[in-house]
């Protein structure tokens, strides 16, 4: 859920995104460190914070992603 809700929404904090999707600010941290460690996601700073982007997705592919979670 984390990986599904960074790339919809790049520029969301993890307080927002644990609001969104329901887990704590320290579970999607833990997360996220997993995922940019892995390769899966990319952050890049801008300004005071960061971008978080899918890495190597085309739009494409977000959208399998989106389509595939929204069945299951």
């Amino acid at each position: 859920l984390a990986l599904m809700y960074f790339g919809e929404h790049p520029t969301a904090t993890v307080r927002e995104a644990a609001l969104a999707i329901g887990l704590t600010e320290r579970s999607v941290f833990v997360i996220l460190g997993q995922l940019y460690q892995s390769g899966h996601l990319i952050r890049r700073r801008q300004g005071r914070g960061a971008i978080t982007k899918l890495a190597g997705a085309s739009p494409r592919t977000v959208e399998l992603i989106k389509q595939t979670v929204k069945m299951g």
